[in-house]
């Protein structure tokens, strides 16, 4: 491959990724147009969402060895082509089955992107010496895509309530035809003879790699897994639950927009400053953001079946939200950040697979638990104060044996570096 292909591959990506995250437009006002427009039921939308993540689960390890074999680009092409059909099916489809596809595709596109966007990135940038440079490429397009996402927020709302329930799944369609046109500008950066390399390579890696088993028998892996299904289930259904309550209290759609713009912003003000805290804190941040999720969830519980529309209520429980957002944020920075210095080179990935997978799965059950809490009561309240009764005991225990067995793996590193 050229350099000016590699060279190309580096400017499109920022534009690329600000596109391919989440979808656009439709993300503020999911919950409003499942219900109001095509008539599903609160617990069906959570389903939905249930569904989407259970696919990502599901393809974790195979879809990688898809992505070798028809090559990265092409894969990418087939995310924004799902992103398509997905969009389609929203705006023509009445029945459920049909949702519960078109959400299947999003899972399938997503595991798809979330292997191949990094590989194109981070493989054209070794082609040109440019390793380094990874995390300001990769910045710029995720501060692209905050940006475009709290414009779009904003938007949404308006187009939802003043043009047309259709017209912000419209924008999305515009935005996912967008990536797909990207998609077909960036290219693999692995030829033929790269990919021969690659796979000598990958063979090596797999002769020294532990097994998943043998990985789950370490304690480091084990809670690590347990705690990742068991936080980020909760933490990653804050944005759904809050778009119920604010549709329960019946929020102007056009509001719905600068609401989740205001969210957007703290996420990115907490991703950008949240090695600060850590620094600070240490492993006492996981500690405090798991208390403040399952604290946060219960005030917010409370608060609803005590008064749900009073003007203290609304605005402790938008507090609340906003918790939980930052919470999102600096717990994946946080958590990466620990499995990268904790885990040997050899063993990196299959960890990274096995802490994707438990996030997805965690995710699923939770927002599961979710949907059939919501289908029995219908109440926003009781939901909440459901999933903290659920979730609390494995969240603070595996929070508590996670932190033990990381510091367990720091001494012995330390050891081990003293020794020599």
């Amino acid at each position: 491959m050229s350099e000016k292909e590699l060279n190309r591959n580096v400017k499109i990506y920022p534009w690329y990724r600000a596109f391919s995250y989440d979808f656009v437009f439709l993300f503020t006002i999911s919950i409003l147009y499942l219900t109001e427009v095509k008539g599903f039921s609160y617990s069906q939308s959570l389903l939905l969402d249930a569904i989407f993540m259970l696919t990502c689960f599901a393809l974790q390890i195979p879809i990688s060895k898809v992505i070798r074999k028809l090559g990265r680009t092409t894969c990418a092409q087939l995310a924004s082509l799902c992103s398509i059909l997905f969009v389609l099916i929203y705006l023509l489809a009445g029945n459920f089955w049909w949702f519960l596809f078109a959400n299947t595709l999003y899972g399938l596109g997503t595991a798809v992107r979330n292997i191949a966007d990094i590989e194109i990135l981070s493989l054209s940038l070794k082609k040109l010496n440019r390793k380094k440079d990874f995390a300001k490429i990769e910045g710029r397009g995720l501060f692209g895509h905050y940006v475009f996402e709290g414009i779009s927020a904003v938007a949404s709302g308006y187009l939802y309530e003043f043009v047309s329930p259709y017209s912000p799944i419209i924008f999305t369609g515009i935005c996912s035809i967008v990536l797909l046109v990207l998609s077909f500008i960036l290219k693999d950066p692995i030829d033929e003879i790269d990919a021969e390399q690659e796979l000598k390579i990958e063979e090596r890696k797999n002769a020294n790699s532990p097994s998943y088993k043998t990985l789950l028998r370490r304690p480091f892996v084990f809670w690590l897994v347990i705690f990742a299904f068991s936080f980020f289930g909760i933490i990653n259904i804050h944005s759904l639950m809050a778009k119920v309550y604010y549709q329960s209290i019946n929020t102007p759609a056009y509001l719905f927009g600068y609401i989740f713009c205001g969210f957007k912003l703290l996420t990115a003000i907490a991703s950008k400053y949240s090695f600060k805290y850590e620094l600070k804190q240490g492993v006492k941040t996981l500690i405090i953001f798991s208390g403040i999720a399952l604290l946060s969830y219960f005030i917010c519980g409370i608060c609803y079946l005590i008064s749900p529309a009073a003007i203290l209520s609304v605005i402790a429980i938008s507090i609340m939200i906003a918790l939980q957002h930052i919470g999102k944020s600096v717990y994946r920075i946080t958590i990466r950040d620990y499995i990268t210095s904790g885990v040997s080179k050899n063993a990196l990935t299959k960890t990274l697979n096995l802490y994707s997978m438990a996030e997805s799965l965690g995710y699923a059950a939770v927002t599961s638990f979710a949907s059939l809490i919501m289908k029995i009561s219908e109440n926003y309240g009781t939901t909440n104060l459901a999933l903290v009764g659920i979730i609390a005991l494995p969240l603070i225990f595996s929070a508590v044996m996670f932190i033990r067995s990381l510091i367990k793996v720091y001494t012995a590193r330390c050891t081990i570096i003293r020794k020599d």
